[in-house]
């Protein structure tokens, strides 16, 4: 697993920004939600270092007002470790109350092919 590594203080100000932000030459792509858990829900912010590789950071929010929020980038001096990600392109069916559009017959009334 690759690992990349930046200062708190760059990992706090890309969680505070909106995608697209760029902070110290990392650009904020997305902040990913994850599982849920009683107490906590799992978060991934993905970030574009300035080489163009894609990184993630695991963190936690509390989900609470009596839960804390899990920071790694807080209460250290050190740099924040990074884990390298890869995009996969998905596709997904949603489900709606009306029916799809129908595509545009290549046969027209006569039989014969449009084009």
């Amino acid at each position: 697993m690759e690992t990349a590594y930046i200062q708190p203080g760059t990992a706090e100000e890309l969680h505070e920004s909106k995608d697209g932000d760029v902070v110290g030459g990392w650009t904020r792509v997305t902040d990913v939600r994850g599982e849920a858990h009683r107490w906590s829900e799992d978060h991934t912010l993905i970030v574009r270092s300035p080489d163009g590789l894609t990184w993630g950071l695991d963190y936690q929010v509390g989900l609470t007002e009596m839960q804390d929020h899990e920071y790694p980038w807080r209460g250290t001096s050190g740099p924040v470790a990074l884990t390298r990600m890869y995009p996969h392109v998905v596709t997904s069916t949603v489900y709606r109350t009306e029916p799809p559009a129908q595509p545009a017959s290549p046969v027209d009334d006569d039989g014969s092919i449009c084009g």
